[in-house]
């Protein structure tokens, strides 16, 4: 069941359907322009983020991943909690090429983000880059980060 938020509106000024939600995070839909956004609202900070090709990566389609599957994003939480270095495919996943990656996800974690929040951004440079730049005070606040994914969207039929 999806339900409306007014919140927040999408950037073409519409409200944002709830397709499903964790904790303070739910993924959205714009009921016009059907763009997919995750909308964060942590006690600590809001945000909403444009993903840019979820619509095509996740959903009930034959080549699509479930949105309840979240463990790539799990596997890389319980990496960062931990101090260690995720796995290759996760490291591509997130665009992961330095360490400077690495803390500004693990502040990101430290501070309120989750395995959903991570999940939903997953191989979206953009949408990684504007989630861990949301969090107050990010000592890596410069960063970029750029997936091999990116791009790749304009690409599917």
């Amino acid at each position: 069941m999806t339900t409306t938020t007014n919140e927040m509106l999408c950037e073409c000024g519409c409200e944002l359907e709830v397709i499903d939600s964790f904790e303070s995070s739910s993924t959205t839909r714009c009921q016009t322009c059907g763009l997919y956004s995750l909308l964060i609202r942590h006690p600590r900070f809001q945000q909403l983020i444009l993903l840019t090709d979820f619509h095509l990566k996740r959903g009930h389609g034959p080549n699509q991943r479930p949105l309840t599957n979240l463990s790539m994003a799990t596997q890389l939480v319980e990496c960062l909690v931990r101090d260690a270095w995720p796995s290759y495919a996760t490291v591509v996943d997130f665009g992961i090429d330095r360490s400077s990656h690495l803390g500004a996800l693990q502040f990101a974690v430290r501070n309120g983000v989750t395995a959903y929040d991570l999940d939903r951004v997953m191989g979206d440079g953009p949408a990684i880059t504007q989630l861990v730049r949301s969090i107050p005070g990010q000592p890596y606040g410069a960063i970029k980060f750029k997936t091999a994914y990116q791009g790749l969207a304009a690409f599917e039929l």
